[in-house]
């Protein structure tokens, strides 16, 4: 069912028959009823589909306002998910080149893609073992700064073979 479908149906069940009806305590009522154990990310899906009804709403001068322009979203707390070790392993093993060099060197330095792909031959320094990223030819690293990034022998390994 979709969820226009499921707010009509509650909003109809609690005597709701006209957009101006809507107010904060329904919108709260909704969420602690029907949306009660979902994730923040579904209501703030939900809450997002109905501000964005009820600005339709105003902007075509059937409400003079949004009734639930001033409720919150949800926090959402990002998810962000690291290779493990096997998985970086895996990735490598089912990869082929030269995609396997750009993950060796990515997985073992931290390089964000951007600044792989605009580092320059000049930046690797091999005595000090070490990639310097830094903003030149409209590319700017995250950060606004320039970084150092040490090398493992592993990525030295990749880097002498690219070059060759």
């Amino acid at each position: 069912m979709s969820r226009i479908r499921i707010m009509q149906e509650f909003f109809a069940r609690k005597g709701v028959k006209y957009l101006s009806s809507i107010n904060p305590g329904i919108y709260e009522e909704f969420e602690s009823t029907i949306l009660r154990g979902r994730k923040p990310k579904i209501k703030c899906n939900y809450l997002g589909r109905l501000k964005a009804i009820l600005n339709y709403a105003v902007s075509w001068g059937v409400l003079e306002s949004n009734p639930l322009a001033k409720v919150k979203m949800p926090k959402v707390p990002e998810t962000y998910h690291f290779f493990s070790k096997k998985e970086a392993e895996a990735l490598i093993e089912h990869a082929k080149e030269p995609l396997i060099s750009g993950i060796v060197i990515l997985v073992c330095t931290g390089l964000r893609r951007s600044e792989l792909y605009n580092v320059r031959w000049r930046d690797v320094n091999y005595g000090d073992k070490s990639i310097r990223v830094w903003p030149y030819d409209g590319f700017i690293p995250k950060g606004k700064r320039i970084r150092t990034i040490p090398l493992n022998p592993k990525v030295l390994e990749v880097l002498k073979m690219l070059k060759e």
